[in-house]
């Protein structure tokens, strides 16, 4: 089911930076300690890399699929996109990260916020692995996702059938999290990659109405949706009209900036005025991520690129949006 659009004025200009103070104690609601061959850094290097650039505290995942090195290729793919070979989901994601964790000082485990993801969203046992986890690491967890739904190529590569976040399997899952207050974030693109420019398809929400449903069917629910459903390759028109109205229908609804939006929101280091506009509209719903996967070496420069937004906003929205919002949400937890 798809939304009445919402109102909100439109500048299609781009705002010109101010300078504000910088956000106190930066959260990072998005990042992977793995990568899809389920390889990771040591953590001991993420903790140094979340000090050395003023991160206090960083929701992690690992990812629930694994990439297949296939009999039939002689050289070990290091993505999921270096042959045909397909992926298939690993529960063991979530074990890695929590005995990663599990083995820092406790005052470094306080600065890792886990998330459970290591589950086919396709089956209704998941919410079993979910209760595992969460016997087996009790206190450790603090949300759900990243959950893979709708995400282009990697949904073609992904064997079984294709996962979708009105999914039957995945509701009892949303339920699970209400009953334990823990927030899921999810990944749904809003249409599909590849498409067009010209194709009148390209400006089209086709699966819009796949989050809609899992939103508006469990109320007390929390969903952060990754990218904003956004993606390198889509061409959505009215992206911010479409949110609006969004997030002025579903209180349960949060966005996540992670990567994608940028791309969008911020051209030659000026930030979209419509983009802001909603988010100082929106000041609690929207959360800073940096989707960082395995390797943190980058971690310096993937931050600088959220500088223009920080600066952007207002000193007040800023905070709440690197900061507060991600840490309120967990409060429950």
């Amino acid at each position: 089911m798809l939304v009445m659009m919402a109102s909100l004025v439109m500048t299609s200009a781009f705002a010109s930076v101010q300078i504000q103070p910088p956000v106190q104690h930066l959260f990072d609601g998005h990042t992977h300690y793995v990568d899809f061959m389920q390889q990771s850094d040591d953590i001991q290097h993420i903790v140094a890399e979340m000090k050395a650039n003023h991160v206090d505290d960083m929701v992690i995942m690992g990812l629930p699929v694994q990439k297949k090195w296939s009999a039939i290729d002689t050289i070990e793919p290091l993505n999921p996109y270096d042959d045909n070979a397909k992926l298939y989901y690993y529960s063991a994601t979530d074990e890695i990260l929590a005995r990663a964790i599990e083995s820092l000082p406790k005052r470094e485990q306080k600065k890792f916020h886990p998330f459970i993801c290591g589950f086919n969203p396709t089956d209704k046992n998941a919410v079993a692995h979910i209760e595992r986890m969460m016997a087996w690491h009790p206190h450790l967890w603090q949300g759900i996702g990243e959950i893979l739904t709708r995400h282009g190529q990697i949904t073609d590569l992904t064997e079984g059938e294709t996962a979708t976040a009105n999914h039957p399997a995945l509701s009892l899952v949303y339920d699970y999290a209400a009953q334990h207050h823990l927030p899921v974030l999810i990944h749904s693109d809003i249409s599909p990659q590849n498409i067009n420019k010209d194709s009148p398809f390209a400006q089209q929400p086709l699966y819009l109405s796949e989050i809609e449903f899992a939103v508006a069917s469990h109320p007390t629910t929390i969903f952060i949706w990754a990218h904003a459903g956004l993606n390198s390759h889509l061409i959505p028109g009215n992206m911010v009209v479409l949110l609006d109205a969004l997030l002025a229908k579903y209180h349960n609804l949060y966005i996540d900036l992670a990567d994608y939006p940028l791309s969008y929101m911020i051209k030659k280091g000026k930030v979209n005025a419509d983009w802001l506009a909603l988010m100082e509209k929106y000041d609690d719903r929207f959360i800073f991520g940096t989707d960082m996967v395995k390797n943190f070496s980058d971690y310096a420069h993937i931050l600088s690129l959220y500088q223009p937004l920080m600066h952007a906003l207002s000193e007040k929205t800023a905070q709440k949006v690197f900061s507060d919002n991600m840490r309120n949400l967990l409060k429950f937890t």
